[in-house]
């Protein structure tokens, strides 16, 4: 396969799809082997045109010896002769804890060229279409879903990968024809590391037996994938802008109406509002959140109670929110829906509540959150609020949002859940009828329960 027209498609590709920047800041990742030396090559060649600021960092892994140090050595040779500075940055490299040394080693690279970018940079990467494959199919051999399928995206974050669209030989002879030199790591060659024997021998016997033109057929499920996660992507981010509530503290939100969301779109959102706290969740923590609960990375803890999902944070004590008294009969604003309080003979109105708790009507009462050493008097007995919900099942992410009554001597009823043995109304008193509903647009409107 011939090198013609690969500058000018290179060219063109980074001219009509804007992914660096005129006059940005390069930083390309330059290994010595031949797809690195190419890219170098072409960045060279364009930067001119686009008014870029190339520099060019080697990372050395400490590994292979002298071998390593001769690729080290030509790509500040060559980096010299094109007239672009180059930076040799050497990473000590510890496997372990789950990571092969090619994983912990391409992490401790990917580290380099992020420092040596700085928050305003561009990383600059040479992967191309014959690594999009071999990475798809090596997903696919572990288990993915389609974030997996999509491969290496173009664009991601501030990383490029400018190469994608061309093959390994196509690139080779470009780089050949413009008498520019590479190395080859032998380690490429060796079969203990699965990368390597995806790469030489099961797609070379797909392509065979089966397809051949396997690569260009997991390409082409990259871009398909990619596309579909990215369209997710936009769609549950527009739902997140319309459902995520702040909670009565800064470490608890809800997601209203989470029930409602396509299955697949709600892995997306659950992923989503990981990534916003700064973790990632497994497969089997998605699952578990869907079928109701699930503790999260960093001791969060997420509940879903068929409509809403409620999260919270390892920090999250008691709801803290501003007493406000009740003046009988109506609906008092809550940091989440409503307290209804009506006639002991009415029903709530038909919107999502926990229950209905019947009190004695009486003056006096207010609602607040829960706070740290609530207790109620039960006929059985005092019990700590605490013990209360989690006899009852209450997840914890909703207890610091559920409603508090209280009286001048305490903890008066729990909503849905408890009423103190006090506050109890004989047969022929006057009573009340309490509820917290969950629809913030009511009392104008609300939806069915």
């Amino acid at each position: 396969m011939g090198g013609a027209g690969v500058w000018e498609e290179f060219h063109a590709t980074l001219e009509q799809a804007g992914w660096l920047p005129r006059r940005a800041r390069l930083v390309a990742g330059v290994s010595g082997g031949s797809d690195s030396m190419a890219l170098l090559g072409l960045l060279a060649r364009s930067a001119p045109l686009f008014d870029w600021d190339v520099a060019v960092v080697h990372v050395h892994h400490g590994h292979r010896g002298a071998e390593a140090d001769a690729d080290a050595r030509l790509v500040q040779e060559w980096s010299a002769a094109l007239g672009l500075p180059c930076a040799v940055r050497r990473v000590a490299v510890a496997s372990g804890g789950g990571r092969s040394w090619e994983m912990a080693a391409r992490d401790e690279r990917r580290a380099a060229l992020r420092q040596a970018a700085g928050p305003d940079g561009w990383v600059v990467l040479a992967h191309h279409r014959d690594d999009q494959a071999e990475t798809v199919l090596y997903r696919i051999l572990r288990g993915t879903g389609v974030d997996g399928a999509a491969g290496m995206r173009p664009v991601a974050g501030r990383v490029v990968r400018p190469l994608l669209d061309f093959s390994r030989g196509a690139l080779a002879a470009w780089r050949e024809e413009q008498a520019i030199p590479a190395r080859e790591d032998t380690t490429n060659q060796r079969r203990d590391a699965v990368r390597n024997r995806i790469r030489l021998d099961l797609l070379p016997q797909l392509a065979d037996e089966y397809n051949p033109r396997v690569a260009e057929a997991l390409v082409r499920l990259a871009q398909s994938a990619g596309d579909l996660s990215a369209w997710a992507s936009q769609q549950a981010a527009r739902w997140l802008a319309t459902h995520a509530d702040p909670g009565p503290g800064p470490d608890r939100q809800r997601l209203r109406d989470f029930g409602s969301l396509d299955p697949a779109l709600m892995d997306r959102v659950l992923r989503q509002v990981a990534a916003s706290l700064g973790f990632g969740l497994t497969e089997e923590q998605v699952r578990a959140t869907r079928r109701g609960a699930a503790g999260w990375p960093r001791r969060y803890q997420a509940a879903w109670d068929g409509s809403d999902l409620w999260i919270a944070a390892p920090t999250a004590g008691a709801g803290h929110f501003e007493e406000t008294p009740i003046d009988g009969p109506g609906a008092t604003p809550l940091p989440d829906g409503w307290l209804w309080v009506g006639d002991a003979s009415q029903d709530p109105p038909p919107c999502r509540h926990h229950g209905v708790t019947r009190v004695r009507a009486a003056g006096g009462w207010s609602v607040r959150g829960w706070q740290p050493g609530d207790r109620i008097q039960l006929a059985a007995g005092t019990k700590k609020l605490q013990d209360l919900f989690q006899d009852l099942g209450v997840p914890r992410p909703l207890r610091g949002w559920w409603p508090v009554v209280v009286d001048g001597d305490g903890v008066a009823a729990v909503p849905g859940l408890a009423a103190a043995a006090r506050c109890q109304a004989e047969p022929a008193e006057a009573a009340w009828a309490m509820a917290w509903v969950r629809d913030a647009a009511w009392p104008g409107t609300c939806q069915d329960a």
